[in-house]
């Protein structure tokens, strides 16, 4: 019989507000039978979080969760062609291309950003012009994408950002083209968590069409000019938990990169960031080889600390799935990553003791003892 390890430290600690920050409003939802639909409380937190995160240009419109959200933006969108993905991510993002009914391609990442680059877009597009482009920020670790933005739009192909673990930190304002979006997760092992949901930011006017997508393609008083689309929409429920959340993020937050900051100061590590370049739901640290990851992931379980070997397998070895070209980078970066456990919490003790106890290890399998 396999054993199966108790872990001291999980992976991920949810930190949620506490019921009594949203009970009076569950309680006025409850009373208002308004319970979906982009009711009254999902426009108060999508207005909310506009202030806090966009600006005037922009729109923000909450989702079931981060999947339907990037579905819904190239359906919003109108895509009609390939998606271009990189192969060093979650599956959600090929997941949500394939969910609104077109094909996902997927490319190798730059091996210094995780991410894709212009010239690997630029090298894709001389043998096919993708309808659009997926932009993933890994680990919620922010990306300017300037570069590889302008390229796209300069060509008539649609951007997605998949910023999933990203929503907490500073955000530009960057849905200035009716063909950019950017996508957030809300679900419990992020940051900025309410348990399950997600968040579209795009051009001020694009906000009925992403309605539309999230709606089953149905206008709400207006005719749509989105052909098809699904139920996606986020919960009164879950939106009066994003709105408590407004009021802890910003410690939370600090927190999380006051443990970022503590790994880094611990390790040997290059990372595509600094600590206060995303709220890290996560800290992904690089090994040297995919057996210095094994060891590493058995023997913090072995000490009561559990691990993820975020984003493994590269999604260019998955099933079914057309690459655009082979993916070195990313497979060897699915094999080498470990993320490691963060804290919201000012708790030193415990950050002392997680971040010590993993630094040791990795120095003894890494022999980096100096």
């Amino acid at each position: 019989m396999r054993h199966t390890p108790t872990f001291k430290h999980r992976f991920i600690e949810p930190r949620l507000p506490p019921v009594s920050a949203y009970l009076e409003l569950f309680q006025q939802i409850y009373d208002s039978g308004t319970f979906s639909n982009f009711g009254p409380v999902s426009r108060r937190f999508e207005a909310q979080i506009l202030a806090k995160y966009g600006d005037a240009n922009e729109c923000c419109v909450a989702a079931a969760n981060a999947t339907a959200g990037l579905s819904a933006a190239l359906i919003a969108a109108n895509v009609k062609g390939d998606v271009l993905v990189p192969a060093f991510t979650f599956p959600a993002s090929s997941g949500a291309v394939r969910a609104a009914n077109l094909r996902p391609v997927i490319a190798d990442v730059d091996e210094k950003t995780w991410a894709l680059s212009v010239e690997i877009i630029a090298r894709h597009c001389e043998a096919s012009l993708p309808a659009a482009v997926m932009l993933v920020s890994p680990f919620g670790i922010n990306h300017g994408f300037d570069e590889e933005i302008a390229f796209c739009l300069a060509r008539g192909i649609a951007v997605v950002i998949d910023n999933a673990a990203g929503l907490g930190v500073p955000r530009k304002p960057r849905c200035t083209d009716l063909n950019l979006f950017e996508v957030f997760s809300l679900h419990a092992t992020k940051a900025f968590a309410v348990g399950e949901g997600g968040l579209i930011f795009g051009h001020a006017e694009r906000l009925q069409d992403i309605q539309s997508a999230l709606n089953f393609g149905l206008g709400r008083g207006y005719q749509s000019k989105v052909n098809w689309g699904f139920n996606g929409k986020l919960s009164e429920f879950q939106a009066a938990i994003g709105l408590a959340q407004l009021d802890i993020i910003d410690e939370a937050v600090r927190y999380r990169q006051e443990f970022a900051a503590a790994y880094l100061a611990r390790l040997p590590t290059i990372l595509p960031g600094s600590a206060s370049s995303s709220p890290w739901q996560c800290f992904p640290y690089l090994l040297s080889s995919k057996s210095a990851a094994d060891q590493l992931e058995q023997r913090a379980a072995m000490a009561g600390i559990e691990l993820r070997r975020y984003y493994r397998p590269s999604l260019s070895n998955w099933p079914e799935i057309d690459t655009a070209h082979a993916c070195p980078v990313s497979e060897s970066l699915a094999d080498r990553m470990c993320a490691l456990p963060v804290r919201a919490t000012n708790d030193l003790a415990k950050r002392q003791e997680i971040v010590e106890a993993l630094a040791s290890l990795i120095e003894q399998i890494e022999g980096n003892t100096e």
